[in-house]
């Protein structure tokens, strides 16, 4: 009978030792599971800032790629006005200057003729005064 006392003693023992064992098992468990719970919940606050961040990010330099686009189509449409007011201002001055060289090739071609037609009249008169003092050969030369 003694020994079914120690035995149920150590069983009532063992049996205490287990319930209280079990709950602070339960309460780690317990603790272990809102840890978790809180880490899970950090992590998914962490990715979501994290998304939210890459989104700002994403959208900040889509705008500044924007703004370098439009600036560089405002240079390139200024250096394009720039260069065609260059090329009419170039091609204007070169006409300019055709026509005043076409001016001068001309008045120099006049005075030409002129000098040769005063220089014709010279020999006609020359040739016609030597017909009249009697030179035969002019004539024929003239009327050739």
């Amino acid at each position: 009978m003694e020994t079914i006392y120690f035995l149920s003693g150590v069983g009532a023992v063992l049996l205490i030792l287990s319930v209280v064992f079990m709950s602070g098992l339960a309460k780690r468990v317990s603790k272990l599971e809102s840890s978790l719970t809180d880490h899970e919940y950090s992590i998914e606050n962490s990715i979501e800032d994290a998304f939210r961040e890459i989104s700002s990010r994403d959208i900040q330099t889509n705008q500044r790629l924007d703004r370098e686009i439009d600036r560089t189509d405002k240079m390139c449409n200024e250096l394009h006005r720039d260069l065609n007011k260059n090329i009419e201002s170039a091609h204007q001055d070169l006409s300019k200057r055709a026509d005043d060289i076409d001016r001068t090739i001309s008045n120099e071609i006049n005075e030409i003729y002129s000098t040769i037609d005063s220089r014709v009249d010279k020999l006609e008169a020359k040739l016609t005064s030597v017909d009249k003092d009697g030179c035969e050969p002019t004539k024929k030369i003239l009327k050739g």
